[in-house]
């Protein structure tokens, strides 16, 4: 009886050596990303929310090549690198470190040649806990990449795949945007009667006259329309996102307007201001 029990005391101590030895090996990175953007169904350089990995207990300078994709890579990527990746807008950021530049370009997969963003040379130093962070993602999310469902939306989703390398991700699709229709096509409000340059009815005048008349652009949502933005950011919803985290993710310029004026006859001048206004402040 003494013998078994010794035997069940040793068995007890060789399997409590085994559990501790696993749990110090396994390791496990897992990702969020916040309330995902409202992005424009107008938009061809719309930018993804930000994605935040953290992994735990990762073996120390743990390498590994990521791949990004959006929509599976149906929806193109029209985040600024590829030939100079030194000016990439793409970009993951380990822990406070030097933010990596990412590379779009394309690969095939299953026959197809989809779009897609390479990180490479991912280094997680610590070996405790270390937190990759994506930013900078663009695509182009018009109707016919990410189609408008019933609901009056379309979902942008983000897969993060590792193409060398081992890193246990537990997720690895991220919803990142839902795309709405942001533009609500142009008005033109006249100021006075309408006129013809037919009727014999319209007077020249000089640029610092009344108004004509006045064309509207209406808004859908309240954050369609957008300020440039700045490097490291202003705290608002701008075109180069809320707090680009490096200054190659600032946008080239604000929401852009185009208003043009078609059979235009010989000899007629049109004047249009350099400033639009809003109506909400």
């Amino acid at each position: 009886m003494a013998d078994f029990r010794k035997g069940l005391v040793l068995a007890a101590a060789v399997l409590a050596l085994s559990v501790s030895g696993s749990a110090q090996t396994t390791y496990s990175c897992t990702g969020t990303t916040g309330a995902p953007p409202v992005l424009r169904s107008e938009g061809n350089t719309e930018l993804s929310g930000t994605i935040v990995i953290t992994c735990n207990n990762v073996p120390t300078d743990t390498t590994v090549n990521l791949d990004v994709f959006l929509n599976n890579g149906t929806v193109p990527i029209t985040s600024r690198g590829g030939a100079n990746p030194g000016t990439a807008e793409a970009a993951i950021q380990v822990n406070s470190g030097t933010p990596i530049p990412g590379t779009p370009g394309s690969q095939p997969v299953g026959g197809t040649l989809v779009n897609v963003v390479h990180f490479t040379n991912v280094v997680l130093p610590t070996g405790a806990q270390d937190t990759l962070t994506i930013t900078g993602v663009r695509g182009n999310v018009v109707p016919a990449f990410v189609p408008i469902g019933p609901g009056g939306f379309g979902v942008l989703t983000t897969t993060i795949s590792v193409s060398n390398g081992t890193l246990p991700l537990q997720q690895n699709v991220f919803t990142t945007g839902l795309v709405e229709p942001g533009f609500g096509g142009l008005s033109a409000i006249a100021s006075g009667a309408n006129f013809s340059t037919c009727a014999g009815t319209f007077v020249a005048q000089s640029p610092s006259s009344s108004t004509f008349s006045t064309v509207r652009f209406s808004e859908l949502f309240p954050t369609a329309f957008k300020v440039q933005g700045a490097y490291p950011g202003n705290g608002q919803d701008a075109e180069s996102g809320t707090n680009p985290p490096v200054v190659e993710q600032v946008a080239t310029n604000a929401t852009q307007f185009a208003v043009t004026f078609n059979s235009i006859p010989s000899g007629v001048t049109l004047y249009a201001p350099l400033q639009i206004f809003s109506s909400n402040s």
